[in-house]
């Protein structure tokens, strides 16, 4: 999962990162390199005339009738804490579980995350906790690779997540290799 340059094939001319719409990407000892906030937009893959600008594929999403179920609120947290947006979200994921009679997951990942079990008073019937020190830093590889993994595994239907700059980070790749949006 994931994108990638091939430095074998990079030629150092630029044009990646000019028309990357995030400037996240630099030339290193003339060759290009993609930081972190990759949305795989795929802008630089086009315009790379050398085809070095590599995405990887995920494997095909099952479709929606094939077993999905429930939703998912991403409870988003900083430093341990729940941040609100998580709240915010888990109560209009209540009302849109009730009516499509299915159920309401949170998600959160993180490390020594405080007041996790608030999340089932406020409406979630589970809780999905990925406690590892890893995640406590939000590196957005890492969230994007649990969050996929957890949504292959589980196969929600709708998963909402808040428009926050962790959000808008991350979970743009995580759609992408899911092929949703």
């Amino acid at each position: 999962m994931g994108i990638r340059i091939d430095l074998d094939k990079c030629s150092g001319c630029g044009s990646c990162i000019t028309v990357c719409p995030f400037g996240i990407m630099e030339l290193i000892d003339d060759k290009a390199h993609i930081n972190d906030g990759c949305t795989l937009c795929a802008a630089c893959q086009e315009v790379c005339a050398y085809d070095a600008v590599i995405i990887e594929e995920a494997e095909e999403a099952a479709p929606v009738a094939d077993g999905h179920n429930g939703i998912w609120v991403f409870a988003e947290q900083r430093d341990g804490q729940l941040k609100s947006v998580g709240y915010e979200l888990l109560s209009r994921g209540r009302e849109l579980a009730d009516t499509l009679k299915t159920e309401l997951s949170a998600i959160c990942l993180g490390h020594n995350i405080s007041e996790v079990e608030q999340l089932i008073s406020y409406g979630a019937d589970k809780v999905y906790l990925i406690d590892d020190p890893a995640l406590g830093n939000h590196e957005e590889d890492l969230y994007a690779g649990e969050l996929l993994r957890l949504i292959q595994e589980r196969k929600p239907e709708i998963v909402l997540i808040g428009a926050t700059s962790l959000g808008r980070s991350f979970i743009p790749r995580v759609a992408a290799l899911l092929k949703t949006g």
